[in-house]
């Protein structure tokens, strides 16, 4: 086959010329003592390619040596550069069929060893190989797809000519612009068009040519979310009825739903109805949960992926058309003669009823069946025990369907003599908590001498007060000061001392609400 021949004179230092065919040809040239060659770069019939030069002039030519790079600058002195062959006289070398874009340039050397520069570099670039780009482009989403708002991809480019570019979505060629703005899904003449796809991921390429020729391409991934979601509360969680919080969500592919109540992940739903508490597999389940504020928020996967996501509030209240879940306490035996004792548990809480008690702040027993007793019992009759000289704080907290509905606790003093502590202790609520008035404890004792009351609160001490009237809050020297708690329980215990020495205490449980 014969070369196309391109004549490059002495001192052009611009003389690179590159065909764009299915043969890539280049020019070089070699300047030895007073020689000059033509570098040519082709392809046979069969696809080889085949760099040529002009042969050197000089009288004591040696041969040639052809080097190779996979990178620019192809230079010696940049360390890219390494010897694909030395060659005697010839001028020509087959460098077969390269796979990736390569580079070349020769030199010639003499008898001696001396070597001249190198030729200017020669490129091959294989067949379906996209050209080296010249130009550069930048990509700009418009809107927000993965908040499920329309969008569009405008490129913006610095290559010259005539300018085209193609945009090409997930592989497939979805629109050319021959003008600016250049935009994914065309444009007003002024703006971009946006579109709301469906959610899913989309690879968006813009392919941009001058002239014909691509000279740059640059492509971004995004993820649209264009499903949408409804939260429904089902029942009445502010007149204290059970409840639950259903989806609606038009996702599709796996669908799962997750549902987080005030910042943590309650419940999995990965069919349809999409429940917070799970579900029979028709309808919601609904349960009660305390008195309180709720933050119940959804997140909707498909596929794995979330695309949309929506949270309410729901404010839990006790139901005022239903009796009060009540508890009562009571002491059987003696402990403060010494005898042995238990404490027994009686409410009119329905449902699946257990009853956690707690003695001196720590869980001693849960009773899941009447009688409900502090230590135990033989299915007819609580167990009584005989515990050490001191003071017990007995609380029961009653459970119904596994959520807390009431607690009440009290104060028992066990001794092995008759009479052990002479002084009394009462506690006055003022105000009233359940109906959400301020409120406050007031402590009653007839302990004389250098007398003061400890306050706890839910385990912690509170204040300490030295003088009557003595109040949980404080006082005005006069009467007790009230507060407003948040919803809740409260256990207020009272610990009278007279002389340093503990000589009566009592506990009351109170339940603050709106």
């Amino acid at each position: 086959m014969i070369p196309t021949t391109f004549v490059c004179l002495r001192k052009v230092r611009s003389a690179v010329v590159k065909i764009l065919t299915n043969k890539v040809i280049h020019m070089a040239w070699i300047r030895m003592i007073s020689a000059t060659l033509m570098c040519v770069l082709w392809s046979t019939a069969a696809m080889a390619a085949t760099l040529t030069w002009n042969a050197s002039s000089g009288s004591n030519l040696g041969g040639y040596r052809v080097y190779e790079c996979s990178q620019t600058p192809c230079e010696k002195s940049s360390g890219t550069a390494t010897v694909l062959a030395t060659l005697g006289t010839v001028t020509s070398f087959n460098i077969g069929t390269p796979t990736d874009i390569r580079y070349y340039m020769v030199t010639a050397y003499d008898l001696v060893n001396n070597e001249s520069g190198p030729s200017n570099v020669a490129t091959y670039i294989p067949a379906g190989t996209p050209p080296p780009q010249t130009a550069t482009v930048s990509l700009a989403v418009l809107g927000l797809p993965d908040n499920g708002e329309p969008w569009a991809v405008q490129a913006t480019t610095d290559a010259s000519g005539s300018v085209l570019v193609e945009f090409w979505v997930n592989g497939a060629l979805e629109g050319t612009e021959y003008n600016g703005p250049y935009c994914s899904f065309g444009d007003s003449g002024t703006a971009c068009t946006r579109v709301l796809k469906p959610f899913g991921s989309y690879t968006v390429e813009a392919r941009v040519l001058s002239n014909g020729v691509e000279v740059a391409r640059q492509s971004i991934r995004l993820t649209a979310a264009g499903a949408a979601v409804s939260l429904n509360v089902l029942g009445s969680p502010d007149k204290g009825e059970p409840w639950a919080v259903q989806v609606v969500t038009n996702a599709s592919g796996a669908v799962s739903v997750e549902f987080w109540v005030n910042g943590s992940l309650a419940f999995m739903d990965s069919s349809n109805p999409y429940c917070s508490f799970g579900d029979s597999g028709t309808s919601c389940t609904r349960v009660i949960y305390p008195f309180g504020n709720y933050t119940v928020e959804a997140r909707v996967l498909s596929n794995g992926v979330e695309v949309v996501r929506q949270a309410i509030t729901v404010t839990a209240a006790s139901n005022s058309t239903l009796p009060p879940v009540t508890a009562s306490l009571t002491v059987l035996g003696s402990p403060e003669r010494g005898e042995p004792w238990a404490v027994q548990a009686t409410t009119n809480a329905s449902g699946a009823v257990l009853v956690e008690f707690w003695v001196n702040g720590a869980l001693e027993r849960t009773e899941s069946h009447s009688p409900y007793c502090a230590f135990n019992d033989n299915d007819s009759t609580c167990t009584r025990v005989l515990k050490p000289y001191g003071f017990y704080t007995v609380e029961a907290r009653i459970l119904s369907n596994g959520v807390e509905v009431a607690r009440r606790a009290i104060a028992v003093t066990a001794s092995s003599r008759i009479n052990i502590i002479a002084a009394t202790l009462s506690l006055a609520v003022l105000g009233s908590p359940e109906r959400g008035e301020p409120w406050a404890v007031q402590a009653t004792t007839n302990a004389s001498g250098a007398v003061l009351v400890e306050f706890w609160v839910n385990g912690a001490l509170e204040r300490t007060e030295y003088v009557r009237p003595y109040c949980l809050f404080g006082d005005d020297s006069s009467t007790c000061t009230r507060g407003l708690k948040p919803y809740g329980f409260y256990t207020v215990e009272a610990r009278v001392f007279r002389k340093g020495i503990e000589v009566a205490r009592q506990v009351i449980v109170i339940k603050a609400a709106t």
